[in-house]
């Protein structure tokens, strides 16, 4: 990436309040006290101007005094993006308290003053233990303050033996919760759980936890059921988690309690498409405790999937009054583009499931999908819905445009077979006189088949 990439690429990625402050930054003497880089700012961060050659001839005119060189201008965007570098590591430190008394502790003992370090490390020691987090930042945490409460009191601590076996009680605590919740992360975001790894220590450090009694550790507990939840595919500790992460929330970071609640809710949905029944009130619940706990709306956003998973599972269960408040609270967090296509389909399957089939074909008429996946289950809901209604003619003609749409969609996979093979299951139950048991029996061999379950069920009633 070039340099004019980079300086512009970051100031477009500052928003209106981080433009404002940084421009008070550059103001200060103590960053530069240079009028050309203000100069720069300004014109870089006000309208649409980039740092082409043609751009920086066109700055150049806008200087009083003598144009400045090629060269000279480069000069100056390098040191203006090394000032954005500056305002931002400021501005990290500025966010993080925790990261300036450790900065300060250090600033201290580098000048020697060690009772004002020792003050701080105090402070540190007590904001530390009033804490509610308790995960493996914290056990770190905990260590890397022990060891400078050992550094300024070496009469105290490290010469006696139980202080000594202290440290090494809490480094182990920490290296236990960072080795776990790494390798957690690792398998979490490769998303190969079958390949052999070479897991080094990790078995043996796994037997140690458990034989050892460090499961009676929230963190600990928490990712080692995860890795085996990961590792082994096994309800145990899906069961395991369900129980215990919302009893730890506090103890972790939003972050981190994002990662195991998709961790775990992954697993459910992959058994409610493996058609495990009982996992479709299993796994709606779950999706209850994550939008309560809101992990399932990052900056305001709601995938689409996300919300079209949330709606189905409330409809299997049943739940149509909840699917109504869900739709009608929940639909400003979709993505703007996509928003009244995806309301207007999940009332189409609230109308359905109440029989208002008119209304279910008015709103799934209102639908145009981007994503050929969508398209196809908008047009699957809606042959149920002329074959539930009996408007046979209409059927006939949706499914033959439906068939022909998924057949010039190239990057379907499996899934033009599946929606395929629903088209075939329709088309043998529009018969004249269907033959019950052979279209039973025909729809029992398709693989894969979308509304294989409800395929089943009209052909009961054929």
């Amino acid at each position: 990436m070039g340099q004019k990439s980079k300086l512009v690429t970051a100031i477009q990625a500052f928003d209106g309040a981080s433009r404002d402050e940084f421009r008070h930054f550059l103001h200060s003497p103590a960053w530069q006290g240079r009028s050309e880089i203000l100069a720069l700012w300004d014109y870089l961060q006000s309208g649409d101007h980039d740092w082409t050659a043609q751009g920086r001839k066109q700055f150049s005119g806008t200087l009083p005094g003598v144009p400045l060189r090629d060269v000279d201008l480069r000069l100056l965007g390098s040191e203006l993006l090394r000032l954005i570098e500056r305002y931002l590591v400021w501005r990290q430190i500025q966010r993080n308290p925790s990261l300036q008394r450790t900065i300060l502790t250090e600033a201290y003992l580098e000048e020697g003053l060690s009772k004002h370090a020792g003050q701080v490390i105090r402070q540190t020691r007590k904001l530390l233990d009033q804490s509610q987090l308790q995960n493996s930042d914290y056990y770190q945490a905990d260590l890397d303050l022990y060891f400078k409460e050992v550094t300024i009191h070496p009469q105290s601590k490290g010469s006696d033996p139980a202080e000594l076996q202290e440290y090494f009680d809490r480094t182990n605590l920490a290296f236990i919760t960072q080795l776990l919740r790494q390798s957690c992360q690792l398998l979490t975001n490769s998303g190969v759980y079958n390949t052999q790894f070479n897991y080094g220590i990790l078995p043996d450090l796994l037997r140690y936890v458990k034989d050892n009694d460090f499961l009676g550790v929230p963190v600990i507990e928490l990712y080692y059921n995860f890795y085996q939840l990961i590792t082994t595919q096994s309800e145990i500790y899906y069961n395991r988690l369900v129980e215990q992460l919302p009893r730890h929330i506090k103890a972790f970071s939003p972050s981190e309690i994002k990662d195991l609640y998709l961790a775990v809710n992954n697993y459910g949905i992959r058994k409610v498409n493996q058609g495990v029944k009982s996992f479709e009130r299993i796994a709606l619940n779950w999706y209850k405790v994550g939008l309560d706990i809101g992990v399932l709306i990052d900056k305001r956003r709601m995938s689409v999937i996300t919300f079209n998973n949330i709606a189905a599972l409330a409809l299997k269960s049943k739940e149509i009054n909840w699917t109504k408040r869900f739709v009608d609270d929940y639909c400003e967090y979709l993505p703007a583009s996509e928003r009244e296509n995806v309301v207007q389909f999940n009332l189409a399957r609230i109308h359905y499931l109440e029989k208002a089939y008119a209304s279910a074909t008015e709103c799934l008429q209102l639908t145009h999908f981007k994503d050929s996946l969508l398209n196809l289950a908008s047009k699957a809901l809606l042959a149920k819905v002329y074959f539930e209604s009996g408007d046979w003619n209409l059927l006939e003609y949706h499914l033959l445009a439906t068939k022909a749409y998924a057949y010039r969609q190239q990057r379907l996979g499996y899934h033009k077979r599946s929606f395929l093979n629903f088209i075939r299951g329709v088309e043998a139950l529009m018969a004249r006189k269907p033959n019950r048991a052979k279209v039973e029996q025909l729809l029992q061999s398709l693989s894969p088949m979308v509304e294989k379950e409800w395929l089943l069920e009209m052909a009961s009633q054929a």
